[in-house]
């Protein structure tokens, strides 16, 4: 749980994250007896401000958060909770990547007429209504980069789009279709936040504005998970390489499966660090400070930045080894060519050899030649 790990971080600044995993449950484990968690709480300083849903689908997007999210026990850090009548209240939003590009303007041609678009402040967006589960107005923000995320959809809903943006797909779908999914209420009495693996859409700003803003968010966080799924697959197909080379043993690569590697890795590359808002702010955060907000806090929940750099990490291994067959591949290359070169050098050298030994009457090329002549026509 990622409030338990803030905590005992801030008690032992200096220690790694797997430390201060077991710092965490060493310490409560001697002192649970003595204390109670709120007054442990207390006397750092620290107070829990996570809320959580119960039902299944909020508790398996909860079990797909990477990286710190995760860290602690429900147990030892047990969450708050709204009180029942806002509980109630509470919907869902989910997020969905499941291709590389949509075109948008396609888009637009095929939305029925259940779908009402409306103007968005960013160029790469299409938001659109449509009447919700419960009868209430339901929002969809469907994003170029093959993404797009639903604020109070049910299942239904949510696979009738996708069933839908599949006829506007460019360049190529996912295998998997990558999915997260918060909790959310709407409180016109409060300001706009996300806690835990619920956001909050305030007063600060109108409502699908702060729904833009949280949605770039998740939008960019499911993007880099389909990418990151992309790269492990990578890995777990060329994990068996270094004990190949270990052993010794010919390594079973041709020309054109090094080159496709490459082609993946360098297609992996470019779209997290070039093709893709994936490490810049969406163009909406320069006009409004709030949006901004929004889309950090949103982003700093879901530990973009961390999973990026953990990623370009991987991906510069990948690249390595992928460098590395190349060049295992351009050596077996080049010394074909040098034994090709040997071989023809030899030919001429036997040649030449024999040359020199008839002209110096050690050896009768024509009389052999005239033998061999006679003797093939004896046969015929």
């Amino acid at each position: 749980m990622k409030t338990s790990y803030k905590l005992i971080q801030r008690l032992h600044p200096n220690q790694s994250c797997a430390s201060i995993s077991r710092l965490s449950s060493g310490f409560l484990s001697s002192y649970s007896n003595q204390f109670h968690s709120s007054t442990f709480l207390s006397a750092t300083g620290s107070s829990f401000s996570g809320i959580k849903s119960n039902s299944n689908e909020a508790s398996q997007s909860g079990q797909k958060k990477k990286k710190l999210r995760n860290v602690g026990s429900d147990e030892l850090f047990p969450e708050t909770r709204f009180p029942d009548q806002i509980q109630d209240k509470l919907r869902k939003v989910s997020a969905f990547s499941m291709a590389q590009n949509y075109s948008l303007h396609k888009l637009r041609t095929v939305l029925p007429a259940s779908y009402s678009v409306h103007p968005s402040l960013a160029d790469d967006c299409t938001y659109v209504q449509f009447v919700g589960s419960l009868g209430e107005p339901a929002d969809a923000f469907i994003f170029e980069n093959g993404t797009f995320v639903t604020w109070g959809a049910d299942t239904e809903q949510n696979q009738e789009l996708l069933r839908l943006l599949k006829s506007v797909v460019l360049d190529r779908s996912y295998d998997t279709v990558e999915t997260e999914v918060f909790d959310f209420i709407e409180d016109p009495n409060s300001k706009g936040n996300t806690t835990s693996d619920t956001i909050v859409i305030g007063q600060d700003l109108p409502s699908h504005q702060s729904k833009l803003a949280f949605s770039a968010g998740l939008a960019r966080s499911v993007k880099l998970e389909s990418l990151e799924n992309q790269l492990d697959l990578h890995l777990e197909k060329n994990r068996n390489i270094p004990d190949i080379l270990l052993k010794g043993k010919k390594l079973p690569f041709t020309r054109s499966s090094i080159l496709r590697n490459l082609g993946e890795l360098y297609s992996l590359r470019g779209n997290v660090n070039l093709h893709s808002e994936l490490l810049d702010p969406p163009e909406f955060c320069w006009s409004s400070e709030k949006m901004e907000l929004y889309f950090t806090s949103i982003s700093k929940e879901l530990d973009v930045s961390p999973r990026i750099t953990v990623f370009n990490k991987k991906l510069d291994y990948a690249n390595e080894l992928a460098e590395l067959l190349r060049n295992h591949y351009s050596e077996q290359h080049s010394v074909s060519l040098e034994v090709m070169i040997i071989v023809l050098i030899s030919v001429e050298i036997v040649f030449e050899v024999v040359s020199y030994l008839d002209r110096l009457g050690y050896v009768e090329i024509d009389r052999l030649a005239k033998k061999r002549v006679f003797g093939e026509s004896i046969v015929n």
